[in-house]
């Protein structure tokens, strides 16, 4: 996170911003709560196949509360294969300058998983989802891998957390550790298509910022 983060990744979302700094990347959403135009989404600019472990220290910088707005890890991104939006989901990039969350979730084959999540009426959530949605007023239920963690009291502005992702052999587990104590999330996806390659994305609703240091990504690739 502190050499020129466009050499491993590309933003979607006109007004965020990324700064590289000697302690990690600062990535910042736009700055009005209930606007399209505020969220972003950072990718990878690598492809990933096979199973995947995702890892890296997490800070919120932000204090939202005021309203909803989460933190999403997005896994093995591709597009559904249309013509707008094709496999190769840089192709379709300049379709997400504002990044609706619309977007992504009726037009990409992904693993998403939601944490440092705020909001007036809930809060405090982790939870998985595989997209695409069937349609758009069904997102939330056609999309989730129950369970939900409700009442997850981490993720304090502040405070930093060393996150695991890992998806192997139809689980997925997310896991984060602050002063040697774990919290551990974990799902099976035997029951939803399978994702198998494609690229890793940080996405920030609006008015969101955080730091990610030491981000390392690895895969294996199915014996064959």
């Amino acid at each position: 996170g502190s050499s020129s983060w466009r050499e491993k990744w590309f933003v979607e979302g006109d007004l965020a911003t990324i700064e590289n700094t000697g302690n990690g990347m600062v990535f910042t959403s736009g700055p009005t709560p209930l606007d399209q135009a505020s969220h972003a989404v950072l990718w990878t600019n690598d492809s990933f196949a096979g199973d995947i472990k995702i890892e890296y220290d997490y800070t919120r910088l932000d204090d939202m509360t005021e309203a909803t707005s989460v933190n999403i890890l997005y896994i093995q991104a591709t597009g559904t294969g249309s013509e707008d939006h094709p496999s190769d989901i840089s192709m379709s990039s300049h379709l997400r300058r504002t990044p609706w969350m619309k977007l992504y979730f009726m037009n990409m084959n992904l693993i998403h998983i939601s944490y440092a999540t705020t909001g007036p009426k809930r809060s405090n959530y982790v939870a998985a989802r595989r997209y695409p949605a069937a349609t758009r007023e069904s997102f939330a239920e056609s999309t989730l891998v129950e369970p939900i963690f409700e009442n997850v009291n981490i993720f304090a502005p502040g405070d930093t957390y060393h996150i695991t992702a890992i998806k192997q052999n139809q689980r997925l587990k997310f896991i984060a550790e602050r002063d040697g104590k774990q919290n551990v999330f974990e799902w099976d996806l035997s029951e939803t298509p399978d994702v198998s390659s494609g690229r890793v994305g940080f996405r920030h609703m609006w008015a969101r910022s955080s730091l990610y240091q030491n981000i390392k990504i690895y895969s294996k690739e199915p014996s064959k």
